[in-house]
């Protein structure tokens, strides 16, 4: 993608001493501040690869454990999956989806039959061989879970051959590969051992089994997570580390601080304001997600709940009063970090899925009128709701920012900045909220947030479309992409959806995300994945990232 941003001095600072870097499939733009003389690594090194040492990674969150048929892959989640288990597919550069832990993926000729075949001499960390039982074992535990909906278009897993496995679909499914690669969403991707799943021998949710470069050690929840190499791992000669620990760290500049005094090696960061902040640090280099040839980048917006029975954003009206009362302008150069940009649609625009929207632009008059409508149309004499936010600093301001641009059209708007992100998560899937800061939708292909945007089966008390919007047109649409196999078509079905979500509005957008991640000192290859023939994958997108090529110079 070749996102055309002004942003001034951020795309001015490339690294020109690491001009070499695209010779080994770096994806995305380097950003960061060294001297020719620095010690910073680099996402994709000419050097030899060294052996030993330990990582310690900052990132946003912790999770809440690590089953993939229970548990919540966020962001971070993601980048802990990838530490223990393999995904059965990678994306490759140009964004074709090649096998990863599966030897092959194959449809049949409509897309109703996926037949996967696991590559042979794996074994997960407990020892028990990865074949065809252990696929359908996690594929059934997936239909059986909470995201059952996720799953339920697999309506058959059935084994050809003790290394096979054929899978039938109810409909029929053309991106399923992608949902294969381990993104959000995609939790199916990840393998996890029988004996895990089934809570055996001491594994299960919070003690991991999978296939991955690293075994796990020890998880001491919002403070440490620990793994050692695995020294049987199928990709031969790999990882290079020793081992790796993984520290959330939910406040923004404490992670920025950590990084730029060497006390972490390696952080995502996902706001404008805390990429600023990292302008000009020495021995750091960074990199973004602008400009990959595949994927959509993250949105931030305020999330409503808009379930049917549940004042104020079930009616219109009151969606209507805060998106006319957003003034994005003042946003984009405060918490933006005057790096971010504004947007009228969940799609980028250098995307086939962009369309210009009907999405309303900043009218406070607009916005008095919608208040009005909504105390006529509602009954009610004010319009009141409360705003969730993390406690992170920078999500604090963020949350004070829309609350004063929403109360100056009369809006009665009551902070709650005291969870953290795994709370939130839960809330959302409860309905627990009238409104939250948040950030999602960055994924490699649109069909990944299929279960995020349908609202077929939402309830009160649980609804993985967060905002309970049953949109008939928008499940039609989904559907319909889903199974077209003209990508042009189904680029317009995409567009078709943008526009509801500005009719519909229930996301109230502020920005485009720009992900960073960023190393400090001896870290090198850090964002330099390869398939396992050593073709170059994507780099990371949406803070999601690989560990099991990084390794670092003595």
């Amino acid at each position: 993608m070749n996102y055309e941003i002004n942003r001034r001095d951020f795309l001015g600072k490339s690294v020109s001493t690491l001009a070499g870097i695209g010779l080994l499939g770096f994806s995305g733009e380097i950003l960061g501040s060294c001297s020719s003389n620095s010690t910073a690594g680099s996402p994709a090194s000419l050097h030899t690869p060294v052996r030993g040492g330990t990582l310690v990674i900052g990132v946003e969150d912790d999770v809440d454990g690590f089953d993939p048929t229970q548990s919540r892959f966020d962001n971070s989640g993601v980048v802990y999956a990838r530490t223990v288990f393999d995904p059965l597919a990678i994306v490759d550069k140009s964004g074709k989806v090649l096998p990863y832990l599966a030897k092959s993926i194959t449809p049949n000729q409509d897309y109703t039959v996926w037949t996967i075949r696991a590559r042979s001499n794996v074994n997960f960390h407990d020892g028990t061989p990865f074949d065809a039982n252990a696929m359908k074992i996690n594929f059934d535990a997936m239909k059986s879970g909470p995201y059952g909906f996720t799953a339920s278009v697999l309506s058959s897993i059935n084994i050809i051959d003790p290394m096979t496995v054929s899978i039938t679909m109810s409909t029929p499914w053309v991106p399923f590969d992608y949902w294969l690669t381990g993104f959000i969403g995609g939790q199916l991707a990840y393998m996890a051992s029988p004996k895990m799943l089934k809570n055996e021998d001491g594994y299960g949710a919070n003690h991991p089994s999978g296939t991955g470069p690293f075994i796990f050690e020890s998880w001491l929840p919002n403070v440490s997570f620990k793994a050692k190499a695995n020294p049987n791992y199928w990709r031969q000669g790999l990882p290079y580390l020793n081992a790796i620990e993984i520290k959330p760290m939910p406040d923004t500049n404490s992670r920025v601080l950590s990084l730029q005094s060497g006390t972490i090696d390696l952080a995502h960061f996902g706001t404008g304001q805390a990429i600023a902040q990292l302008e000009g640090s020495p021995n750091v280099i960074r990199v973004n997600d602008l400009n990959l040839p595949v994927g959509e980048p993250d949105i931030n917006f305020t999330m409503l709940n808009c379930y049917y029975t549940r004042p104020p954003f079930n009616n219109i009206y009151a969606r209507q009063a805060l998106a006319y009362a957003t003034d994005n302008s003042k946003y984009i150069p405060t918490i933006g970090g005057d790096i971010e940009m504004k947007t009228d649609s969940v799609f980028a625009p250098s995307t086939p899925f962009y369309t210009k929207t009907t999405y309303p632009e900043f009218d406070q008059k607009k916005a008095l009128e919608a208040v009005a409508k909504y105390k006529q149309t509602s009954g009610a004499n004010q319009l009141e709701f409360t705003l969730g936010a993390t406690n992170d600093p920078i999500d604090v301001q963020w949350a004070e920012l829309m609350a004063n641009m929403w109360q100056q059209v009369g809006i009665k708007v009551n902070i709650d900045s005291n969870y953290l992100t795994a709370q939130q998560i839960g809330d959302a899937l409860a309905g627990k909220f009238d409104a939250f800061l948040w950030r999602q939708f960055g994924s490699i292909h649109p069909d990944l947030n299929y279960i995020f945007w349908n609202g077929n089966g939402i309830s009160e008390n649980f609804a993985i479309d967060f905002a309970r919007v049953n949109d008939p047109l928008t499940n039609q649409y989904l559907q319909a992409a889903r199974e077209e196999t003209d990508s042009t078509t189904a680029a317009k079905y995409y567009q078709q959806i943008s526009e509801r979500f500005a009719v519909n509005l229930q996301y109230i957008y502020n920005s485009r995300s720009v992900w960073n991640l960023a190393a400090y000192g001896p870290v090198q290859n850090f964002n330099n994945p390869t398939t396992p023939d050593g073709k170059p994958a994507l780099g990371m997108l949406a803070g999601m990232f690989f560990v099991t090529e990084i390794w670092k110079d003595s």
